[in-house]
């Protein structure tokens, strides 16, 4: 059973990890083979046109797919020696006040902060990622579609594909809604762009989602993790606040007002 359940959770990561290279390669098929060449003969101007903006497009997009894929994945492993937690420091306050024995231990801690399963220094935004099992620095989130992390080194590439990719997404939509809408004389075809558009509007709508998202983070200089770190403790839930380092979320004294309670948010100039 285990075997299978692992088969199938292998199989899916495959398919959620390489389903922007295989849309990508059949768009291509139904976009420049069926549509330029088939359909078209590029027998007009407008084609021709369509042919040059769809390949810069596609060409800006591949770009920082490869760029976001490519970037080395640095972890606090690849950065800092291994150091002992805080918590294995053997210190004997056994004849000291309970309440100043807890002061120094406290203020020991908030010395470095560690972690605990890299057993390497834990920078402030930097977290561990249960999936790649390293801590990064301005952790993000993991993506799936690139199998990796989204951290510092390559959240500016990643918006930069949103970007890119949402564009041409939107061109290649456009162009096919038109025909369709003009008639389409051949069944096949139509039954092609019927296809591949339903397909890029799936990406389209996923692609806008996290464009907003991200440009809206950016704007408020926070990281997903920090974003649903501050939203728990607005409801009240103190669970994530080990998320940040420094910052009213540590200290417990305000409640209200998300610009305040992120301490990296200066504003947006």
């Amino acid at each position: 059973m285990n075997y299978f359940h692992e088969a199938f959770k292998n199989t899916l990561k495959f398919l959620i990890t390489s389903s922007y290279e295989i849309l990508n390669i059949y768009t291509y098929i139904v976009f420049v083979g069926l549509y330029c060449i088939d359909a078209k003969e590029f027998s007009s101007f407008l084609t021709v046109l369509y042919f040059m903006i769809y390949h810069v497009l596609l060409g800006f997009s591949l770009m920082m797919y490869i760029r976001t894929e490519s970037v080395e994945e640095y972890s606090t492993k690849d950065l800092f020696p291994p150091v002992k937690p805080p918590s294995e420091y053997d210190l004997d306050l056994g004849n000291i006040n309970p309440m100043f024995a807890y002061e120094i231990r406290e203020r020991q801690n908030t010395i470095y902060k560690v972690c605990d399963i890299c057993v390497r220094y834990k920078p402030p935004r930097s977290h561990h990622c249960s999936v790649c099992n390293k801590c990064f620095l301005k952790y993000d989130h993991h993506c799936s579609i690139f199998g990796s992390c989204i951290f510092f080194q390559k959240y500016k590439f990643f918006y930069q594909f949103l970007v890119y990719n949402l564009l041409f997404t939107l061109f290649v939509c456009g162009i096919y809604t038109s025909e369709i809408s003009k008639g389409v004389n051949r069944k096949a075809l139509l039954i092609s762009y019927a296809i591949n558009l339903g397909l890029l509007v799936v990406m389209l709508i996923y692609n806008g989602i996290m464009l907003i998202f991200h440009t809206f983070l950016i704007l408020n200089n926070e990281t997903t993790v920090e974003y649903y770190a501050i939203n728990r403790y607005l409801e009240g839930d103190n669970t994530f606040n080990k998320i940040f380092q420094e910052g009213p979320i540590t200290t417990k004294i305000l409640r209200e007002g998300r610009n305040v309670l992120n301490p990296y948010n200066l504003g947006y100039y």
